[in-house]
């Protein structure tokens, strides 16, 4: 009797061992080379430049070799982040909130410009164009950004929608990734109005390409309440310590005076205050007006 009571406990340990909570999973390694993306909202070069140069501060402040990449559109950093081939995101308010659906992509710091951690969308039209209000876009040529950009597709989208204009009344529309780009062609006659963040036409570039560029082009809309500032974010699944480790890097970047200079040829970027999802909340609600389907 004994002996039975025995095996019967040996076996109640096997199948306790084999059929017992799944343990909960390894903690990833730490990555000693950190791959951040940026998206091509202006002149690759002088996006990549900056990059570089932030890539090395962030680099002496943690130890690990950091990276910057300009990729080819904004999709492409949440692609990268899906894939676990890019560990931080500059990225724009909307596909933050697409990356977060889609891989759980964490918000670390946003960008402040003249002291607001916001910015706003303006439809920008040339002033020979005859064009005063939205209604006066129907049929005419219009620009707008990467599908994926808050400023250049998402609330422009909304702007007109508010002022009873649809935008399958628009005649042509194109769609530029480089915000500054759009500025110049508005400026140059190539389309007639275009959407841009505030303010590309003041980028480096705009004017060069554009003489008088901001005579020759001027607002009829531009969104209220603002859009909530540009995002860095970070890969959810890289190893806790060391996302806290580069969660610290980018907040010191934010306001130490000796970076101030990249970030403002990087994004006119002034300054990084700390982030949270819940600052993208009153844009989540856009995107249920505007475009559902971005949520999944």
């Amino acid at each position: 009797m004994k002996l039975r009571y025995l095996a019967s406990v040996a076996v109640v340990a096997l199948l306790t061992i084999g059929c017992g909570s799944t343990p909960a999973p390894a903690e990833a390694p730490v990555k000693q080379d950190v791959v951040m993306g940026f998206v091509p909202s202006q002149t690759t070069s002088i996006v990549q430049t900056n990059a570089t140069l932030i890539a090395d501060y962030l680099s002496k402040k943690t130890g690990y070799h950091v990276t910057g990449q300009v990729l080819t559109s904004y999709a492409a950093v949440t692609e990268g982040m899906t894939s676990n081939q890019v560990d931080i995101g500059w990225v724009g308010p909307l596909d933050y909130v697409i990356a977060h659906q889609k891989n759980g992509a964490e918000a670390v710091t946003k960008s402040v410009r003249r002291g607001l951690p916001s910015y706003k969308a303006f439809i920008i039209v040339n002033v020979n164009s005859g064009i005063n209000s939205i209604a006066d876009l129907k049929g005419k040529k219009f620009a707008f950004g990467d599908p994926t950009s808050a400023s250049s597709n998402l609330y422009p989208h909304y702007m007109m929608s508010k002022a009873g204009f649809d935008a399958k009344n628009l005649g042509q529309t194109v769609n530029i990734s480089n915000q500054t780009q759009i500025a110049v062609n508005v400026c140059q006659g190539v389309v007639d109005a275009g959407a841009i963040y505030d303010d590309a036409r003041t980028n480096a570039g705009a004017d060069t390409s554009c003489p008088g560029i901001m005579t020759k082009t001027k607002i009829i809309a531009t969104t209220d309440p603002p859009i909530p500032g540009d995002p860095q974010m970070i890969r959810h699944n890289l190893n806790p310590a060391q996302k806290a480790k580069l969660k610290a890097a980018m907040l010191a970047l934010g306001t130490d005076p000796t970076m101030a200079d990249p970030l403002k040829k990087l994004y006119t970027i002034d300054s990084l205050a700390p982030a949270t999802d819940h600052d993208y909340d009153n844009l989540r609600d856009v995107i249920r007006t505007v475009n559902p389907a971005l949520l999944g």
